[in-house]
């Protein structure tokens, strides 16, 4: 019986420690006109940092703008506050792609993602999709 329990122990607390050190992927949806070069603060987006070494990860699944012209897009950014804490990324289609925080830390802290429309941009723009302020493979949607 304790050899039972025992086992039934260590295996409960493999999986709570595997799965707690993963941040969560945060579903975002953003829709603005143009706010100059100030990032909008998503505040459903607040997201950990676990892992120090590792990257931003950005999932857009829709992007859109008001205006047909073309070459415009959205650009997004961890924020740490209002402040902006790692390298952009510019984005006018859909996909995965991923960012560093380069001179900006990273830090093991809470982050928000920030975007913008290209401040050239007359009207609004719109896009759905996932961020996580570590590396992500593996995704929601």
């Amino acid at each position: 019986m304790k050899k039972g329990l025992c086992g039934i122990l260590a295996a409960a607390s493999v999986l709570t420690i595997g799965t707690s050190a993963m941040a969560e992927s945060k579903y975002y949806s953003f829709y603005s006109g143009n706010t100059g070069q100030t990032y909008n603060s998503l505040d459903e987006t607040a997201n950990r940092k676990v892992y120090d070494a590792d990257t931003w990860s950005l999932k857009v699944k829709t992007i859109s703008f008001s205006s047909s012209d073309k070459g415009y897009g959205i650009a997004f950014v961890p924020l740490r506050g209002s402040s902006v804490a790692g390298r952009r990324q510019w984005r006018t289609s859909t996909g995965v792609s991923y960012g560093n925080f380069g001179d900006y830390g990273p830090a093991l802290t809470t982050y928000k993602l920030g975007a913008r429309i290209d401040d050239d941009l007359h009207g609004s723009g719109y896009s759905t999709g996932y961020w996580n302020s570590d590396y992500v493979s593996s995704w929601p949607g």
